[in-house]
């Protein structure tokens, strides 16, 4: 059976503020080494919320506004962020499931979610 590597906890447990989520996103992307945009947008009942990073070099900010078109996107309903944000769900299984989707540059995506998972020191899958 395979697993798959979850998020590190974006959030204190029972917190349900998904602007420290996406704060804390951040943080662990700060990092990174790329000069790129990710959007995160979020279905929350009939309307669409979006948290925008900027991602330059070894920092890492939340932007207020979105963009159009950004490097990553992440589409996903907010009962799935939850999951991925306390660490029960994979953004992997999310995907896999057709719970969450990535547009843009996929090895980009690929390279954040190993950095938000551990930092980037194993795959994002593993026997």
């Amino acid at each position: 059976m395979m697993t798959y590597a979850k998020l590190r906890p974006l959030m204190e447990p029972r917190a349900e503020n998904l602007d420290q989520t996406f704060q804390r996103l951040a943080h662990s992307l700060r990092d990174s080494g790329k000069t790129a945009t990710l959007q995160c947008t979020l279905i929350v009942g009939d309307s669409l919320r979006r948290w925008t990073l900027g991602l330059k070099g070894s920092d890492a900010l939340l932007q207020k506004e979105p963009v159009k078109k950004p490097e990553v996107e992440i589409i996903t309903r907010d009962t799935t962020w939850w999951e991925i944000a306390e660490g029960k769900l994979s953004p992997l299984e999310a995907f896999t499931q057709g719970r969450l989707r990535i547009l843009g540059d996929t090895k980009l995506g690929s390279h954040l979610l190993k950095l938000a998972a551990d930092g980037g020191a194993a795959s994002i899958c593993k026997e």
